[in-house]
């Protein structure tokens, strides 16, 4: 049976960022087996007739005289997130929609009171309550359990859960086990060309993403920075990406004299034709739910290092097979296993073997395909 998929999502899109390229990876591959898919976001906000955007308006202006100063600003704005979606769900034609693909709670929560018989899947990709935490959108730890309750929306809301992964964040609320489905985040694996041997002489190390403080790139920094007058002429790193915290890392590299440069965003075209030239991959992030950037490094050759935190990234990286873990946080684990790799060539042969063979077999998009139409067939079949 052929489907007309409709993907939900909060943010709009294109933009940088692990839900984009997810979206992006469920088009392909669902298109690839004969389905069809739309996207509704957030960009659908500009389509909506003026009584609409007045409403949405007038709720955002009453959110914020009664509430800016009594909750948390990014609490504000997605309960403004989700009145707007009220709207731009109400006004969109569903008439041939099979199954609805929502990437939020909010989502699925919304979906569900506009169109309780449309069959809603929605993937988990993180606890906002732990975001929350991590992210230091909040000033006191009882206030994060004001995004508790978007938490609970991913769970309660749709017919059928997705998790990415097999460990899930503990701070989310236990999820049925007739709901709930593990697909893995995917790639497509052949976009990806691996170099048997480096052109470099040094060890070429990369890592990109969001720059925040969950990303966990400070960790990174004081971990090369106990190692770099060893290395200094020996390594040079390369960091991809945009963030508020770019500013205190240009700082920290410059006052350290770390071998870093800062490549800003990139057109993801130009990383996949630079990731198979770097050596290793790190990814340090103090919380992870999966992290696609992870796949690509290793299907591009890399030998990923990851932070031992709950989540996807232990999926995708078994300890001394495909890549390295270090304890969360832990700077002079980092730094020991930077050192391991930096020193031993042979090594660094073995894990990025072992990386290739597990991206092209376990996160291929063929796998990832026949996964999610198990999924959506499953929610169609409840109602």
């Amino acid at each position: 049976m052929k489907m007309n998929i409709l993907l939900l999502s909060l943010g709009k899109h294109p933009s940088p960022g692990g839900v984009d390229t997810y979206i992006r990876m469920v088009t392909k591959a669902m298109e690839a087996k004969g389905h069809t898919v739309e996207l509704l976001c957030y960009n659908q906000l500009g389509t909506l007739p003026e009584a609409s955007i007045y409403k949405i308006n007038q709720f955002h202006n009453l959110m914020k005289e009664k509430y800016q100063s009594k909750l948390p600003p990014f609490y504000i704005v997605l309960e403004v997130q989700k009145f707007a979606f009220n709207e731009i769900i109400a006004n969109y034609d569903f008439s041939k929609i099979d199954v609805v693909h929502s990437q939020s709670g909010i989502l699925s929560k919304v979906m569900k009171e506009v169109y309780p018989s449309i069959p809603v899947v929605g993937t988990i990709h993180s606890s906002l309550y732990t975001d929350s935490i991590v992210g230091n959108w909040v000033n006191k730890l009882d206030a994060a359990t004001l995004f508790a309750k978007f938490d609970n929306y991913a769970i309660e809301s749709p017919d059928e859960v997705i998790t990415i992964s097999t460990e899930v964040d503990k701070n989310l609320p236990l999820i049925p086990t007739k709901k709930r489905n593990i697909v893995f985040n995917a790639i497509d694996t052949d976009e990806f060309l691996p170099q048997e041997e480096k052109s470099s002489e040094k060890v070429r190390i990369a890592t990109s993403g969001f720059l925040t403080r969950t990303k966990g790139y400070d960790i990174l920094f004081e971990a090369v920075t106990s190692i770099s007058k060893k290395y200094q002429e020996s390594i040079e790193i390369s960091l991809f990406g945009d963030g508020p915290e770019k500013g205190k890392l240009i700082s920290y590299a410059n006052n350290h004299q770390l071998p870093v440069t800062f490549h800003g965003y990139i057109d993801r075209h130009q990383l996949v034709r630079l990731l198979p030239t770097y050596d290793l991959f790190i990814q340090p992030s103090r919380a992870e739910s999966f992290c696609l950037a992870v796949t690509e490094a290793m299907a591009s050759g890399c030998v990923p290092i990851c932070s031992k935190v709950e989540g996807g990234m232990l999926d995708q990286v078994k300890h001394m097979d495909n890549g390295l873990l270090f304890e969360n946080e832990n700077v002079k684990d980092l730094s020991e296993k930077l050192e391991l790799l930096i020193q031993n060539s042979n090594l660094r042969k073995k894990l990025s073997i072992g990386a290739v063979n597990t991206a092209r077999s376990k996160f291929s998009l063929k796998v990832f395909a026949d996964s999610l139409e198990m999924v959506y067939q499953k929610a169609i079949n409840k109602l």
